[in-house]
C-alpha cells in the first residue's frame, strides 16, 4: 500500500518540526489502510500521529491516537508497540502533571520493556522513539518520585544513569557556527533559544571553545569586557550569565542550580555531561577521518561530509569579536587541508574536473596555495589541455611574485618542464 512511504514521511517531517505536514501525511496514509483493512498498521500510524501531536503540544489528540493504537496492539498481542504506546502517554501524562495515570502507564512500560527484554528503547534510536532522547530524563525523573519502591524502575534508572543527569532539561543542544550562529534544542531543526542579549550568545561560545576546563571569571571579564573596568565588567558578567542561563534553560525555576553550566567559587564550565552537537566538530570528525583513510572512496565521502557542514565562513555574524579570530583561521586552514586532499583523491579516481573545481575553491581562499596550482596544471594535462596547464602555472609564478615576492618551489617548476617537455607523463613518472 501507500501507506508505508507516508506513515514514513511522518517521521521525517515532525522530525523538521512541519507538524501540519505530518498530520496531513498520517491522515492519508490511515485511509489508505482502512481501504484494506489492516488494523495493525493503521495502529502504528496512530503512534505516529500520537507523536506529531505530542510534539505540537496538542495533547488531547496525542492522546486519543495513542490510546485507539494501544487497543488494536493489545488485540494484536503485539508487546513491542504497545510498550512504545505506553512510553509517549507516559510523555503525555508527564506534561499534564497527571500523576495517578503517569504512575500507572510507567508500571505497564516497565513490565513489558524487562519481561521481553526491550530495554534497548531507551538506549537508541529507534523508529518510534523521541526526537530526542535526553527527553526521558526529566520523564523518569518524575517516575522514579511516583515509583520509588519500585525494582523496576530501579533497574531502569541504572540502565539510563539517571542519577548522573540530575536536573536534566530534557533537550541537547545544537550549535551551527558556519554562516549565521543558530543554537537550538535537541537538533538543526529545533526550536531556536531566545536571547535577552547578544553578548550572552558570546559568552555561550567562550563556554563552548574552552568546554573542557573551568574557567575563572577573571578570565571571561578580560576576554569579552577588556575594555571596561572592573566593577563594570564585573556587573556586566552577572547580567550576562543570567540572561545566558535563561536562554539555556527557559524552565528552570529560580535558584535552581543549572544543568548546562557548572560552577566551582569564581569558576564555570560547560557541564561534561551535557551533549552539546556543533557543526564544528562534525565538520573536523568527518575531515580527520578523511584525511586518515586508506581508501580513496571511502576517504573522499568523509571529506565530501566535513565540506557539507562548511556552508559558509564561521562566526560570519560575529566578525568583531576579537578572541574569535584564531579559531576562524583553524577552521579556514582545516577547510584548504579538506580542499587539498579532496582534489588530489580525485586526481587518483581519474575526476579531473572535480579535482579543477576543488583546487579553485582553494585559490578563492588563498590564492598563493601552491598545491592547488600544481593540481590545476596536472589535471589540464591529464585533458590533453596543456595550454591551460601552462597558464595556471604562469599565474601561479605572478601570485606568488606579487603578493609574497618568491618564486614557486622547485617541485612545481619540475612539474612545469615535465609539461612542457613531455608528451609521455607517465613515462617521465616512472
Amino acid at each position: 500500500t501507500k501507506a508505508e512511504p507516508f506513515m514514513g514521511l511522518v517521521g521525517v517531517k515532525v522530525r523538521k518540526r512541519l507538524y501540519d505536514e505530518a498530520i496531513q501525511d498520517g491522515n492519508y496514509a490511515l485511509k489508505e489502510t482502512a481501504k484494506v483493512n489492516d488494523d495493525w498498521l493503521s495502529a502504528l500510524i496512530m503512534i505516529s500521529l500520537g507523536i506529531v501531536h505530542y510534539y505540537q503540544k496538542n495533547f488531547d489528540e496525542s492522546k486519543r491516537h495513542l490510546l485507539k493504537a494501544e487497543r488494536a496492539f493489545i488485540q494484536s498481542g503485539d508487546l513491542y508497540h504497545q510498550m512504545v504506546t505506553y512510553f509517549w502517554l507516559m510523555n503525555v501524562y508527564f506534561q499534564e502533571d497527571d500523576r495517578k495515570n503517569l504512575r500507572e502507564t510507567a508500571k505497564s512500560f516497565l513490565k513489558i520493556m524487562f519481561a521481553e527484554n526491550y530495554q534497548f528503547f531507551l538506549l537508541k534510536d529507534t523508529l518510534f522513539g523521541p526526537i530526542d532522547r535526553h527527553l526521558m530524563y526529566p520523564l523518569f525523573q518524575r517516575v522514579n518520585e511516583l515509583l520509588p519502591e519500585e525494582e523496576r524502575m530501579k533497574s531502569a534508572a541504572g540502565l539510563i544513569r539517571l542519577k548522573e543527569y540530575e536536573g536534566h532539561p530534557g533537550y541537547q543542544i545544537y550549535v551551527k557556527i558556519f554562516g549565521s550562529l543558530k543554537i537550538a534544542m535537541s537538533n538543526k531543526y529545533g526550536p531556536e533559544l531566545e536571547w535577552q542579549r547578544e553578548k550572552a550568545k558570546e559568552m555561550f561560545l567562550y563556554f563552548l571553545m574552552n568546554r573542557d576546563r573551568y574557567i575563572p571569571k577573571e578570565e571571561m571579564m578580560q576576554q569579552l569586557w577588556g575594555e571596561l573596568d572592573e566593577k563594570s565588567a564585573d556587573r556586566n558578567f552577572k547580567v550576562t550569565l543570567n540572561a545566558l542561563l535563561k536562554a539555556l534553560e527557559p524552565e528552570r525555576q529560580a535558584r535552581e542550580p543549572s544543568f548546562f553550566i557548572l560552577r566551582n567559587k569564581n569558576m564555570y564550565r560547560l557541564n561534561p555531561k551535557a551533549t552539546i552537537i556543533t557543526d564544528r566538530n562534525l565538520f573536523l570528525e568527518h575531515a580527520e577521518k578523511g584525511m586518515k583513510h586508506d581508501d580513496p572512496k571511502e576517504a573522499l565521502d568523509q571529506l565530501l561530509a566535513a565540506l557539507a557542514f562548511y556552508e559558509d565562513a564561521p562566526f560570519e555574524d560575529m566578525r568583531n569579536v576579537e578572541w574569535l579570530e584564531q579559531e576562524k583561521r583553524k577552521l579556514e586552514n582545516k577547510r584548504i587541508s579538506v580542499l587539498e586532499r579532496t582534489a588530489q583523491i580525485c586526481m587518483k579516481l581519474k575526476r579531473y574536473n572535480d579535482a579543477i573545481a576543488y583546487a579553485e575553491n582553494i585559490l578563492k581562499i588563498d590564492p598563493t596555495w601552491e598545491e592547488a596550482y600544481r593540481i590545476l596544471m596536472m589535471a589540464y594535462y591529464r585533458l590533453d589541455n596543456r595550454p591551460q596547464s601552462i597558464k595556471w602555472y604562469e599565474q601561479c609564478v605572478k601570485v606568488l611574485h606579487e603578493e609574497l615576492n618568491i618564486e614557486p618551489m622547485p617541485l612545481t617548476t619540475d612539474l612545469y618542464h615535465l609539461i612542457v617537455h613531455h608528451d609521455d607523463w607517465d613515462s617521465a613518472q616512472n
